[in-house]
């Protein structure tokens, strides 16, 4: 059965160290994630994630060529919204500073053990599924505020009349004075 089939997290790996990406693609393998892709430069990590669309990506922040992983981080999160963990030895304020303002769902720190891996990209999968969730409900809550905003009316049946609101009246065409119909 393939890692697709089995319902395997999809995993993107930005590494611009050959044989790291090489390991980490071996444990992420033998943790039950699927690694889609392997990147080394910010430029193609990006053309990954938009080809294979991933579950998560892995992004080391020193990579080859212009860019760095923060800055390839902030374009997956603004375009294609997908949660991004980063991998790096790089802890120092200024990385860090620069990192967290791309809301990243991790931050593991090299060497790291399968445990931190895997807890990591679990809580990452799990937050993003509840973000996502929250943003489905934040609309659906707009919309209902949006339609409540068209206006409303009720009827008394004791009496056969009905109390329209100002924009329920502007929307049929009733006239002020005739609120009572």
């Amino acid at each position: 059965m393939s890692a697709k089939a089995s319902g395997a997290i999809r995993v993107v790996a930005v590494e611009d160290e050959r044989l790291i990406a090489r390991e980490l693609e071996a444990r992420l393998g033998q943790l039950g994630y699927e690694v889609a892709a392997l990147a080394a430069s910010a430029d193609a990590a990006i053309e990954l994630v938009d080809r294979v669309r991933p579950g998560v990506v892995l992004m080391d922040i020193r990579l080859q060529g212009p860019g760095d992983g923060i800055d390839a981080a902030q374009i997956v999160r603004d375009r294609f919204g997908i949660p991004v963990i980063f991998v790096t030895a790089h802890a120092d304020a200024e990385t860090l500073a620069r990192a967290k303002v791309t809301e990243p769902f991790g931050y593991i720190l090299k060497p790291f053990d399968d445990r931190d891996l895997k807890a990591a990209i679990e809580i990452a999968i799990y937050k993003h599924k509840v973000e996502q969730e929250v943003l489905v409900a934040r609309r659906r809550l707009e919309r209902a505020h949006r339609l409540a905003q068209l206006g409303d009316w009720e009827r008394d049946m004791a009496t056969g009349t009905f109390q329209v609101s100002r924009d329920a009246r502007r929307i049929l065409g009733i006239q002020i004075g005739r609120a009572h119909v």
